[in-house]
């Protein structure tokens, strides 16, 4: 489920006993027809595949070729740790959108593919790639087969800085707006944004453009509050000069920390508990020269609408979400819960030490739009029902933003109703940049900074788009923080949402390795066998114990079990005991 935008998602699955399938959603098929004389690489009929990778990139532009070949770098690691990495070397699964990657199926193999396999599929590429970007295909074509490439964080960074020389000089146009409304059931309004409500910016060619939506939690006293504080300091620390000083990554970071440490000390000096601690959802769009970096914490959501159609970007942080994550069963079916959309964090809620934020680079190299928006219209799925009307005409038919963006508040208003409303709207319009210079593509390949300190896709941000952690890394807690252990599968599944185990490593342990594991094995034995002599580990004659322990492990839910309380640390405090929330926006974090 964190790589929807490239994989697609199990719907459901017939209800009959015999019936061996699923039902799919986001697959790589063309909703409606895209243009009326198209060709295969701009787009296709209604109810057609989208075409493959290999069909379309003799005709590419040398930055969408990049941009392909980066978005594959990415899905390597966390399609490998669930063992569909082979996936990414059929070139009938590879499908395209515009200037996305979508995945036809999902191909489980037992034996984990190596980037000197991925190499040697990239290889097939090289007649048709363009000839100022064909050298330096080739020579990383070259490193992997030799294994001088031997991780897919490297891999990636290589793919990271040639998108972006590759980009320079592009004509990048922005125009974005935003508007908020309290809506027709409640007296104040609890969100707030940045630009300032029903304001229109235009960012010149080359500049930065910042938007924030933020959603004041419901029954939260302060919630307008906790809202604007988190705009106020993402303004001040990412407009205009912030990044630029350090990597985005840490910038986003930092604005993220700081907005959670103010509100959580203002909640601890106004001495707010439990449910009276105010916070705030948050999505935002930070435009840096090649990349858009989406960032968000809740459930407020983004965006991207193309004449292909409308693609959620970002994944709730709701028990719905979680549970998938956590292989408790699917999307649709989890929504049933009347627990589903509580949060399971916000801003001001918890210490910064345990907020998990979802930064993720999107890579846009044509016309189209971002849509950031509050649960007061995203509930329902009301954005599915009205971005080919009021949305896609600003990207085809060159439709006034502001009026777009007022009549989508009209009609949240009109057919959701039941929460404030905030909309932003950030309007690209690109076009292609002069074509990069092979010498500098080729320097890369030879630079002693190949793989930078902090990558553009971090592997902190766990549920993004990007990177993932290597092999030798314990990724459950950068997933799920630290509160939450996921089960292990039972069985092998070729579309698993749990966690599956970490590739097997392609070096064997030294000696220094294998001695300490002999100790640690030996402290362990050693202190269960004092344990099981000690006076308070009595046995009947039996053999069974006759104080049974506590900590018997209970049984884990099946997909098709409830999931009021799957888990205990889930249970918001402070409700019934069936752990029904009485306002299923409240965060379930536990307060600071």
């Amino acid at each position: 489920m964190p790589q929807r935008f490239a994989v697609p998602q199990i719907y459901g699955f017939p209800k009959a006993k015999d019936a061996r399938m699923f039902f799919l959603e986001d697959v790589p098929i063309y909703a409606h027809t895209v243009g009326s004389t198209t060709t295969p690489a701009q787009g296709g009929e209604a109810g057609t595949l989208m075409p493959r990778l290999r069909d379309v990139w003799g005709g590419s532009h040398p930055q969408r070729q990049l941009g392909w070949l980066w978005q594959i770098a990415s899905l390597w690691m966390p399609l490998q740790q669930h063992k569909v990495a082979a996936s990414l070397l059929n070139p009938d699964f590879l499908r395209v959108d515009g200037p996305g990657v979508r995945l036809l199926e999902l191909a489980l193999k037992p034996n984990t593919p190596t980037l000197e396999q991925l190499g040697k599929s990239w290889e097939e590429l090289l007649p048709m790639t363009h000839p100022h970007i064909r050298p330096f295909l080739q020579g990383l074509v070259d490193q992997l087969k030799n294994r001088e490439l031997r991780d897919s964080h490297s891999l990636t960074q290589i793919l990271e800085q040639a998108l972006t020389l590759a980009s320079q000089g592009r004509d990048c146009r922005i125009t974005l707006t935003t508007q908020t409304d309290a809506g027709p059931s409640r007296q104040n309004n609890e969100d707030a944004c940045f630009p300032p409500s029903q304001q229109q910016v235009m960012v010149s060619p080359g500049g930065q453009s910042l938007a924030v939506v933020c959603d004041g939690l419901g029954g939260h006293e302060g919630g307008e509050v906790a809202s604007a504080m988190a705009v106020g300091i993402f303004n001040s620390q990412l407009s205009s000069h912030g990044p630029a000083l350090e990597s985005p990554f840490q910038a986003i970071q930092g604005a993220i920390t700081k907005a959670n440490d103010a509100i959580s000390q203002r909640n601890n000096d106004e001495h707010r508990q439990e449910r009276r601690r105010m916070g705030t959802t948050l999505v935002s769009a930070l435009t840096l020269d090649t990349f858009t970096y989406i960032f968000h914490v809740g459930d407020s959501r983004a965006y991207w609408i193309s004449p292909r159609g409308c693609r959620q970007l970002t994944v709730d942080d709701d028990l719905a979400s979680r549970h998938v994550a956590l292989g408790f069963g699917l999307y649709r079916s989890v929504l049933q819960s009347p627990t589903s959309g509580a949060l399971v964090q916000a801003l001001g809620m918890a210490a910064s030490a345990n907020l998990m934020a979802n930064i993720q680079p999107f890579f846009v190299d044509e016309d189209g739009l971002m849509l950031l928006c509050s649960d007061g219209l995203s509930d329902n799925d009301l954005v599915d029902y009205l971005w080919d009307s009021l949305l896609l005409p600003v990207v085809t038919e060159g439709r006034d933003l502001q009026e777009a963006c007022g009549q989508v508040v009209q009609m949240a208003n009109t057919a959701n109703g039941h929460d404030n409303v905030t909309v932003a709207l950030v309007h690209y319009q690109i076009t292609a940049p002069p074509l990069p210079s092979t010498a500098d593509l080729l320097a890369l390949l030879t630079s002693a900074d190949i793989a930078p300190s902090e990558p553009l896709t971090e592997p902190m941000q766990g549920r993004g788009l990007g990177h993932e952690p290597e092999n030798d890394e314990d990724t459950t807690h950068l997933k799920y923080g630290p509160a939450i252990d996921p089960p292990a599968p039972t069985q092998p599944s070729a579309v698993t949402t749990g966690l599956s185990a970490p590739p097997e490593r392609s070096i064997r342990p030294s000696p220094v390795v294998i001695a300490w594991a002999l100790m640690v094995v030996t402290i362990v034995a050693a202190l269960v066998g004092s344990w099981l002599w000690s006076p308070s580990f009595n046995l009947n004659n039996n053999g069974t114990d006759s104080n049974p322990s506590p900590l018997t492990p209970t049984p884990e839910p099946s997909p098709g079990e409830s999931l009021m309380n799957p888990n205990p640390e889930l249970t918001p405090t402070g409700t019934p005991e069936t752990g029904t929330l009485e306002n299923p926006s409240e965060p379930v974090v536990p307060p600071n």
